[in-house]
């Protein structure tokens, strides 16, 4: 076998889990050599891949898989992006953690306790070097010298001032949110400035900011597609790809994202056995939960006209270099409603589901506003310096989904169900959230002072008219996980049960929705699972 088809390790993606991995690999065991192969491009150089701003114009570009959804049940079928060098080449750039007691649960799942918030935190201050906004910053909870810049807004630039920051603070305050001066303390409840991933207003992609590209024993391999993994018995060798097959003397490591993880998965044998026998692909391994478990975060703008022309983005008021830095907006809020365990428990949940969603610190919506028409309505309501949307997010959804596979063929997008507001707990969760928005926004002093009007055709807050905007102009945002939860497929180490020197490290491993936007998520497992080697 030639020295060039053989590595120590082989990582199959090479997006924001996989250059971690890459990373800290190659630093561990220098001696080691580790094969990084990516099916996208490299980011360095791209256009689109740099200025905050530019991420909206990546959707449906070359830098987009540009998966979608089956037709759901309950609600349309969605777009469902995926970028090249994972989320950190295309994502929103907003750094959460999520709340301390979802990642206790998460232990709880895995039976591991080193998964619980005490757990991950070293990690994610490793990897992060965090410039505080208007918080005090804590040693204790945030990092100085990781890989990864993370700026609160006021720190981003001195002349980014946002005129409707004060007055959608005051909203807020008006729906019942307090101010909470660090919302990635582990305490999310209430609303804090937003921090972001962008350093000197520029994106970070994973591969750069880590630097694989200079170790010299990791070599990387671009638009070259996995197909599957190879086995002897039970025993991970190596991969077949679209470049010739490549063997592994130490261990494979899937880090896919959490529609390519299971779709490789099954296409190498190792998945539920009913999908492997339909498809001719010989069974490895029976492991029914690889491809189930999905869930997302729903999200469903809320489109304002506001009042003062120039307050918003689209014109020459807010065109200088400081709103180059980072996304319009100033605040994300967090909120707790005792409404949703209720509906969980009336609708048959486990006692364990309503116990962890009864937790005073779970936060079942995420609420922010961009300056700026975003989302699917932006295709209708223009960034014309008088139109901002508010971000309504599910982050405690019930529903779940599921990934398959089409045929055998590597190149086929995977078959994606994510069965989106499927239960009447995720409908009450946005349904209340909205109703207390509109409230505050459309009822109040405060609001009137802003906007001028909610641009809907679906006035009202009835059940049916919150629908009805569910149906017009619900998304995902992006945040897919649970593919092959941890507990389930992978163990505490991230190995896939009942296989050797195989593992699975990216999103797809997290057992429950966090509410967080999930890249400091995915480097803090990623930084984890490193140590487990």
């Amino acid at each position: 076998m030639s020295d060039q088809k053989k590595f120590d390790y082989i990582i199959a993606g090479g997006g924001l889990a996989g250059s971690v991995l890459a990373r800290r690999l190659a630093d561990k065991y220098p001696s080691s050599s580790v094969l990084v192969i990516e099916a996208g491009g490299r980011p360095e150089g791209h256009p689109l891949i740099g200025p905050p701003m530019a991420c909206f114009a990546t959707h449906f570009s070359e830098l987009d898989w540009a998966y979608f959804s089956v037709p759901q049940k309950h609600w349309v079928e969605s777009q469902l992006s995926s970028g090249g060098d994972g989320g950190s080449a295309v994502n929103y750039g907003l750094w959460t953690r999520g709340p301390a007691c979802e990642y206790d649960q998460w232990a709880e799942l895995a039976g591991d306790d080193s998964w619980s918030w005490n757990g991950l935190l070293p990690y994610f201050i490793k990897g992060e070097t965090f410039i505080p906004g208007s918080e005090p910053h804590n040693p204790r909870l945030h990092g100085t010298s990781g890989p990864i810049t993370a700026v609160g807004v006021t720190a981003s630039h001195p002349d980014r001032k946002y005129p409707l920051r004060e007055g959608f603070a005051a909203l807020l305050g008006k729906a019942g949110y307090q101010p909470n001066p660090d919302g990635n303390s582990g305490s999310v409840v209430g609303f804090s400035e937003r921090c972001e991933s962008w350093k000197d207003g520029r994106r970070q992609p994973a591969s750069v900011a880590y630097g694989i590209a200079d170790c010299k024993n990791v070599t990387i391999l671009t638009t070259t597609l996995v197909h599957k993994v190879l086995f002897e018995g039970t025993t991970a060798i190596g991969v077949e790809t679209s470049a010739g097959v490549f063997h592994a003397s130490k261990e494979v490591i899937v880090s896919g994202g959490s529609y390519r993880s299971p779709q490789i998965l099954m296409l190498s044998g190792v998945g539920p056995a009913s999908t492997l026998n339909k498809h001719g692909i010989p069974v490895v391994l029976d492991a029914p939960d690889v491809g189930s478990h999905l869930h997302d975060h729903l999200a469903l703008p809320l489109y304002w006209k506001l009042k003062k022309q120039g307050t918003a983005m689209g014109d020459a008021t807010l065109g200088g270099p400081a709103y180059k830095v980072g996304l319009p907006g100033d605040w994300l809020a967090f909120s707790h409603d005792p409404a949703v365990p209720e509906a969980a428990k009336a609708e048959g949940a486990d006692a364990q589901t309503v116990k962890h969603l009864s937790h005073p610190e779970r936060c079942h919506t995420e609420l922010f506003t961009s300056y700026a028409a975003a989302g699917p309505g932006a295709r209708k309501y223009k960034t014309d310096g008088a139109t901002a949307t508010s971000m309504i997010l599910s982050m405690t959804p019930t529903s779940r989904g599921t990934v398959s596979i089409a045929s055998t063929d590597p190149t086929a997008k995977p078959v994606i169900d994510p069965n989106y507001y499927a239960t009447e707990t995720d409908r009450i969760a946005i349904r209340n959230t909205v109703r207390k928005t509109l409230e505050s926004t459309l009822d109040t002093d405060e609001g009137r002072r802003i906007v001028e009007e909610e641009l809907t055709e679906h006035k009202g807050t009835s059940d049916a008219a919150i629908d009805a905007r569910v149906f017009e102009w619900g998304a995902t945002f992006y945040h897919p996980a649970g593919t092959c939860s941890m507990g389930k497929v992978v163990d505490g180490q991230c190995r896939v049960k009942g296989l050797n020197n195989l593992r699975v490290v990216d999103a797809s491993i997290i057992p429950l929705p966090l509410g967080a936007h999930y890249q400091a998520t995915v480097y803090a497992l990623a930084e984890k699972a490193a140590d487990a080697f």
